[in-house]
C-alpha cells in the first residue's frame, strides 16, 4: 500500500467512521433505544440519497419512490414519540 493510497482512501474513511460512531453514540443521550432502532430504518434512504448527490449513482424513479416510501413509514411510525427531541435525531 502507498502512502498517497492510504492518505487518499483509508484516512478519509476511518475518520468519517469515527464520526459516524461518535454522533450515533451521542443521540442515545437524547432519544430512546427503541426510537433510535426505529430511525435506522431511514439509513438506506440516507445512503442512496448521498449516493445520488455525489453522483455515484443514477436518479431513478422507481428506487426514490422506494425511498419516499420507507421515508413515510418511519415518519408515521416517529410521530407518536413521547420524547423526541431533534437534535438527537440529527445526531
Amino acid at each position: 500500500m502507498t502512502h498517497e493510497f492510504y492518505i487518499s482512501s483509508i484516512i478519509p474513511i476511518g475518520t468519517l467512521y469515527a464520526f459516524s460512531l461518535w454522533f450515533s453514540n451521542s443521540a442515545y443521550i437524547y432519544l430512546f433505544v427503541s426510537f433510535i432502532q426505529m430511525l435506522k430504518a431511514l439509513m438506506p434512504v440516507a445512503v442512496h440519497s448521498f449516493s445520488i448527490l455525489l453522483s455515484k449513482e443514477a436518479f431513478r424513479r422507481a428506487t426514490m419512490a422506494y425511498m419516499l416510501s420507507i421515508s413515510i413509514r418511519v415518519a408515521i411510525a416517529a410521530y407518536g414519540e413521547a420524547r423526541f427531541d431533534a437534535w438527537g435525531v440529527l445526531l
